[in-house]
């Protein structure tokens, strides 16, 4: 059996995220950590999607409890795919904002293909604070000249300026077969070397994300 699974991000429309995309990456991320086999996933979207475009609008919109309810289950699935035992590689083929912008933020590899696609966090443009959470993420992965404008400036940045910012590791003709070699490479990892680093390198912004999360 493979090393490597594959995730898909299949979200509403161009690819927003809904409750049940979110609880479907979840259950994914689940199985995979479950299988002694697995040590390394691709999380990519679906055939012809954005890689994300962020959460449901219209659920934001419907009310405080609905909202909240995405936003938590959001930050649930961000915390386990950063503190998983599996090496996580973002295969980036479109946009990826706000919550899109996220996934990269605690994946270990984000490879994007050459295009006409945005990357970022678009929240305060439209009026927005963006939350601890994302700010902790950023703090840990972006490069530092790049962190004011990516967050509180809310630029969205085309593919190569996401790679000088640290949203992007690459940028690959060949993004399906790039992924694949990274997804491998990382896969051949040892796996308790890396998590017991990982988890120190991490530990800051995981307890900023708990906190922010409101869980311990």
């Amino acid at each position: 059996m493979s090393s490597v699974r594959t995730i898909t991000i299949d979200g509403k429309g161009p690819n927003a995220l809904t409750p049940d995309a979110i609880a479907a990456m979840d259950a994914a991320l689940t199985v995979a950590e479950q299988d002694p086999a697995t040590e390394a996933i691709i999380l990519k979207s679906k055939p012809g999607g954005a890689f994300c475009v962020g959460l449901d609008n219209a659920i934001l919109a419907d009310g405080e409890a609905a909202a909240a309810g995405l936003l938590n289950a959001m930050g649930q699935l961000l915390l386990h795919l950063f503190t998983s035992h599996l090496r996580v590689v973002a295969q980036v083929e479109g946009h990826a904002v706000a919550a899109g912008a996220m996934l990269l933020l605690v994946s270990d590899i984000r490879i994007g293909s050459p295009g006409d696609y945005r990357i970022g966090f678009s929240e305060v443009g439209i009026g927005m604070p963006l939350p601890g959470l994302p700010l902790a993420l950023a703090r840990h992965r972006l490069n530092g000249q790049w962190l004011t404008r990516a967050t509180a400036l809310a630029t969205i940045l085309p593919p190569a300026d996401a790679l000088q910012a640290g949203f992007l590791d690459d940028i690959h003709g060949d993004v399906q077969q790039a992924s694949m070699k990274a997804a491998e490479a990382l896969a051949a990892l040892p796996r308790d070397a890396y998590t017991q680093t990982a988890a120190t390198l991490r530990a800051a912004a995981v307890e900023e994300m708990k906190l922010s999360l409101g869980v311990r």
